[in-house]
């Protein structure tokens, strides 16, 4: 909370209050963006999966007012401050830094972009280039796109048909009766001889059979196309930058909480909503997001991170509370870069993410019934409405 006098706000009043904020809002934290984490990991616990839908779409109007209200609108008020150098107040230098994060986020996705672009086509290439050998291995039925979009499918008989020591070894269920080995070779070319007759016909008409295999593996196989692919990274990259963001604006939520004056109390309540309800939006995008096996825990660890930072600004403020102040010249300059920088990248994020890309973009909300669009719509304006009134008071 910027004030007009210049000297230090703390005054040694509510210490043990200071020091139970600490535990209080590591808790509140922790609750906020945990719980949607733990409703889908262990789902036999019976929380509705609308629960988890209502939160996704409140906390994102949370993270929205926060970097409007909360970040942007205490960049402003750091340079308008009295106690810093007429030069910064003849430029809205809040705004510009605002500026400069969403341009940087904007930045980092285009090249991004590009940098999938050129892996996608590479891979199409080497891929193409394989499929030309027209090799099969292990006499595994072979359909390969063509460079007309067709599927071909090749095999080759002399590797696909069982050779006689391996039906001699007892590899059939009939041992190493010599009739049924020779039963079942028999039965094995014939197969192979009609998947050869469709394989011609294949590359005589450029298409498949409507009940051919390939159409069947097609349509069985449920593995991401590369455009889901992009945008399933796409999304956690930016959850990335959007934990960045909010990480910095709470370590100096923080400090301003630890060396607050006489409006301590009325902060630290309204620091705690921020808290649980910030941390709802972001455990619930961690928790709903696409994430590779291999990092199936980042979620946890970013939960852990956001629970961290506003205890450890805390603890550090009480740490130097004499030393530090809210008011101080050098202070409010690191406070305003940091809180308009942070706005920036959380403002790129909700309006590209948050709204376009969930409202407009995805199918999930495009496709879904009138009224699941409604109360995502419906959450996402009363996350905005409550946060920006919390922000009269923090």
């Amino acid at each position: 909370m910027i004030t007009t006098d210049c000297e230090k706000t703390f005054d040694g009043q509510n210490m043990k209050a200071r020091i139970a904020s600490i535990f209080v809002l590591l808790v509140v934290s922790a609750a906020g963006s945990f719980s949607p984490i733990l409703a889908i990991k262990y789902q036999r616990i019976g929380v509705p999966s609308w629960i988890i839908f209502v939160a996704r779409y409140f906390g994102s109007g949370v993270i929205l007012a926060t970097a409007f209200i909360h970040l942007l609108g205490e960049s402003n008020d750091s340079f308008a401050s009295p106690c810093i150098s007429e030069f910064f107040k003849e430029y809205l230098w809040g705004s510009a830094l605002a500026l400069m994060g969403a341009f940087t986020m904007f930045s980092i996705e285009v090249i991004t972009q590009r940098l999938m672009d050129i892996k996608t086509r590479k891979d199409a290439l080497l891929a193409e280039n394989s499929s030309d050998d027209g090799e099969c291995e292990n006499g595994i039925i072979c359909y390969d796109r063509t460079k007309n979009g067709s599927l071909r499918n090749s095999m080759s008989l002399e590797t696909a048909a069982p050779r006689s020591n391996d039906l001699e070894a007892g590899l059939h269920p009939l041992g190493s009766h010599a009739s049924g080995a020779n039963d079942l070779q028999q039965e094995i070319e014939e197969d192979l001889s009609d998947v050869s007759v469709v394989s011609r016909h294949n590359k005589e008409a450029g298409t498949l059979p409507r009940k051919d295999l390939a159409s069947v593996l097609e349509s069985t196989i449920d593995q991401p196309t590369t455009a889901e692919e992009q945008t399933a990274f796409q999304k956690i990259f930016n959850i990335f930058l959007l934990e960045f963001g909010i990480i910095f604006h709470s370590v100096f939520v923080g400090l301003s909480l630890a060396v607050a004056g006489e409006q301590f109390i009325t902060l630290f309540i309204a620091i705690s909503f921020h808290q649980f309800f910030e941390g709802l939006g972001l455990g619930a995008r961690f928790a709903t997001a696409k994430w590779p096996h291999k990092m199936r825990r980042f979620p946890w660890y970013l939960s852990l991170a956001y629970s961290l930072t506003t205890p450890i600004g805390i603890a550090a403020g009480l740490g130097v509370r004499h030393l530090y102040s809210n008011n101080d010249g050098t202070s409010l300059i690191v406070v305003g870069v940091f809180d308009g920088f942070c706005s920036g990248l959380l403002i790129y994020s909700c309006l590209i993410e948050f709204m376009a890309r969930d409202f407009l973009i995805d199918a999930d909300l495009r496709e879904a019934k009138l009224g699941w669009l409604v109360l995502a719509y419906g959450m996402f304006l009363l996350g905005t409405v409550f946060m920006a009134l919390v922000g009269k008071w923090a």
